[in-house]
């Protein structure tokens, strides 16, 4: 299981991306979850997980979030991961339940 070494890790600012359920075999992608206020616009963004390769995320990995920008109507979205380098990653194609 990935155990989060970034540089936020001290922080109370820490929001790392959450190992759900590890992939199985050569093929099969792991799932991460995601919570912030972000949308997946900003999701989408070169690098915007920056600790991606750190955490272990790969390519063609799913991630399930949710924007929590509102308190009393959180909206939820799955994307999938592209490529990963010690930059970050970022999802390459992501979906709403309305505008995540």
């Amino acid at each position: 299981m990935a155990v989060y070494s970034g540089s936020t890790a001290a922080s109370s600012v820490a929001n790392p991306l959450q190992l759900m359920v590890e992939g199985v075999g050569g093929n099969a992608p792991s799932i991460w979850t995601y919570s912030s206020t972000n949308t997946t616009t900003d999701a989408k963004t070169a690098n915007f997980f920056s600790d991606a390769n750190n955490l272990g995320v790969q390519i063609n990995d799913l991630l399930l979030g949710t924007n929590a920008a509102s308190t009393t109507a959180p909206k939820g979205y799955f994307g999938v991961f592209g490529a990963v380098t010690t930059s970050g990653a970022a999802l390459v194609s992501a979906v709403s339940s309305t505008a995540a």
